[in-house]
């Protein structure tokens, strides 16, 4: 999915890790191509495939570029006040 909704820096986002695939981040490129922090150093290229906000929380489900399906929880209090709006907004806009 790409969604264009004027991101002019990398968001980069904390995530809780759990179940068996872990996500310890995300990042989004301004050009709308999602990345995956899976361990240390790794940065696996996902798909945003499920999304919802919940307050001051969001769940992401993502398909990575090795097939698997990785989840995340992220907290708002995780995030810098604008990485957490640019994601609202994002979660909010439709996809083109």
């Amino acid at each position: 999915m790409n969604w264009s909704n004027g991101f002019s820096t990398t968001l980069t986002l904390k995530a809780e890790a759990f179940g068996r695939r872990r996500c310890y981040a995300a990042r989004r490129s301004p050009a709308g191509r999602w990345q995956l922090r899976v361990d240390e150093a790794t940065w696996l290229r996902a798909e945003l495939c499920a999304a919802w906000l919940a307050g001051p929380l969001a769940g992401l489900a993502f398909r990575g570029g090795d097939g698997a399906r990785y989840n995340a929880l992220v907290w708002s209090a995780a995030q810098s006040t604008d990485d957490w709006r640019r994601l609202r907004v994002h979660l909010k806009l439709p996809p083109t």
